[in-house]
């Protein structure tokens, strides 16, 4: 089960994701992101996975701006991996 948890402070939006996250579960953070005008953070501590094919997605939001919080090492050195990498934008629409 993967759930959303949006939370607003003055100038920053904070999505709280928990569960098992996949490709489908991007494309409704990117449309939530896009509804947005407050800068976001995506709070991942919950995450307990995350499909192959939504990370490079993660460090494309992350390259965009958007600051992963609370991400563990395992994700952080993933993301890092592949940042050099053509971030798969096109995978969302």
């Amino acid at each position: 089960m993967f759930r959303i948890t949006k939370k607003i402070d003055d100038d920053r939006v904070t999505f709280a994701l928990s569960g098992q996250m996949d490709l489908a579960h991007a494309r409704e953070l990117q449309a939530a992101f896009d509804e947005e005008t407050l800068s976001i953070g995506l709070d991942i501590r919950e995450l307990r996975g995350i499909d192959r094919e939504a990370v490079p997605i993660l460090a494309w939001w992350n390259a965009q701006g958007i600051d992963l919080v609370n991400c563990p090492a395992y994700l952080s050195h993933w993301l890092e991996n592949i940042r050099s990498q053509n971030y798969p934008s096109a995978l969302l629409n």
